[in-house]
């Protein structure tokens, strides 16, 4: 590992910020050293063991693709300094012997969908190889709960992150809303998911949203991610995402329109009433013939 002085030059933590986060350098080397250790052994193999035996098949699951990692043991340590400096409760007794349990995100899976409305099916499909009961739950503030002899269960409660204006009605049928979670610049749904003895973070998101997900991460995440100047590009980037993304909704259901298989149920265009540009006129999709049919409605209506 790295010295201490190289370790915050290289991840821009400031030296009163470290002091902030109250944790010594030689329990953070103690982490590092037994994660790197086990992450080469057993946390690699178990994301292979994962993609292979639950998701095989992505197409099947309704997902345009699904990919996965491990995570470096620096960024662990990194992450580690920054929960510990922003007092997250659950990080405040972290050592070598429980980050394991702590952090929850060490293997992390990330399925991308085409078309938000793929999501219930994805949904579907993934409560058929976990068991969604909430006395599993794992608390986020009591690691003590962890099972690892149990099998494959939800380890937390699946929680959709949102943008505010974004239509909340495909999630409330599945998820209620205390796990609607509305953010400035983020959308995602989450499951942490628990293997055996080892916890796994899935994210699902769209084509789009892993697009801008990933731009974020290059320029602003971690550690500009307060900087006010790059915080109100990713504010528009984000809304110009979310209206792609209803784009793409329109455009399906303009397809199954032509071909007869669009649900009796209310339509996408009906859903929008109240989100679509966080209240403004939803589209009409009769006259919704062309792209530039589309441009028109969002930029004047």
């Amino acid at each position: 590992m790295k010295t201490k002085e190289d370790f915050l030059l290289t991840y821009k933590i400031q030296e009163e910020d470290f002091k902030a986060a109250d944790i010594s350098w030689e329990t953070l080397t103690k982490i590092h050293d037994d994660y790197k250790d086990k992450r080469e052994k057993d946390y690699c193999d178990a994301g292979k063991r994962l993609s292979q035996t639950v998701f095989p098949n992505p197409k099947a699951l309704g997902m345009h693709f699904i990919y996965w990692r491990v995570k470096e043991p620096d960024h662990l340590i990194a992450k580690i300094i920054r929960k510990r400096k922003d007092n997250y409760t659950k990080y405040k007794d972290i050592d070598e012997n429980n980050y394991w349990k702590i952090v929850r995100d060490l293997i992390g899976f990330r399925g991308l969908m085409t078309f938000k409305e793929d999501w219930p099916q994805i949904h579907s499909r993934i409560l058929s190889n976990f068991e969604d009961n909430r006395d599993l739950y794992i608390p986020e503030d009591d690691y003590t709960k962890y099972d690892r002899k149990r099998g494959q269960y939800l380890a937390e409660p699946v929680r959709a992150h949102i943008r505010d204006g974004d239509n909340k009605e495909l999630y409330m049928k599945y998820l209620g809303s205390e796990n609607i979670i509305s953010k400035q610049n983020y959308r995602s749904v989450h499951y942490v998911l628990k293997c055996d003895d080892i916890c796994v973070e899935l994210q699902l998101r769209t084509l789009f949203e892993e697009a801008l997900g990933e731009m974020d991460h290059a320029v602003r995440y971690p550690e500009y991610a307060t900087d006010i100047k790059l915080n109100r590009y990713a504010g528009l980037m984000n809304h110009l995402v979310g209206l792609a993304d209803e784009l793409g909704s329109f455009y399906l259901e303009l397809s199954n329109e032509r071909k007869g298989t669009a649900p009796e149920e209310e339509s996408q265009v009906e859903r929008s009433e109240e989100s679509f540009l966080a209240g403004g006129k939803p589209p009409d999709i009769q006259k919704m013939e062309t792209p530039v049919d589309c441009l028109n409605n969002i930029l004047f209506n």
